[in-house]
């Protein structure tokens, strides 16, 4: 019998790129696990939220950081929610369960999105170029996350400071959205 060993591998595989005034850095040790809920449970779930994790859960449309669990709740839609947090374990469903109960609804989204963060004073020149959303910050506020497509690519994007953003796209389409953000970073340059 043949004796051989899987190795994980990143998305992308890039780590870190600099450019001018702009950094992009492959995420990597981050969890994801949705969460969802039916109407009649919200409550509970606000609740269990604000006991365990210390923060309200978010309006759609936003984020909210837990200092005391190291957890950000990202709401997209009335009754899901991702929470990411940095990787644990294999087996982030527990982690949460362990937090929140079982009487929600789980699913591992970790190895399904590539994350990359990208920072600097040229962030929002380099995101213009691609993202149809208007990045002012007095529009799409720190903590703001939506839906959006950049290049043809669906992405999720979401502000963490003024001008740092963390970028999810589908991991089937990492490579491709790596390259419209290489791409975009250059001709900024």
């Amino acid at each position: 019998m043949a004796s051989y060993t899987l190795n994980a591998e990143p998305p992308v595989g890039f780590e870190k790129r600099q450019f001018d005034n702009l950094q992009l850095i492959e995420v990597l040790n981050l969890s994801i696990v949705s969460i969802a809920f039916s109407n009649n449970i919200l409550p509970k779930f606000k609740k269990l939220v604000l006991s365990k994790l210390n923060i309200n859960i978010p309006n759609v449309g936003g984020s909210n950081f837990s200092d005391t669990k190291g957890i950000r709740l990202i709401a997209l839609q009335q009754d899901q929610i991702f929470a990411v947090y940095e990787k644990k374990s294999n087996n982030p469903i527990n982690e949460i369960k362990s937090i929140l109960g079982d009487e929600f609804y789980y699913s591992d989204q970790s190895d399904s999105w590539s994350i990359t963060n990208i920072s600097g004073d040229n962030t929002i020149n380099a995101l213009e170029r691609i993202c149809p959303l208007n990045l002012a910050i007095d529009s799409f506020k720190v903590n703001d996350a939506h839906r959006t497509s950049m290049e043809h690519i669906s992405v999720i994007i979401l502000r963490i400071n003024k001008n740092e953003f963390l970028l999810f796209s589908p991991r089937s389409t990492s490579n491709s959205f790596f390259h419209t953000l290489i791409n975009s970073a250059e001709y900024i340059s």
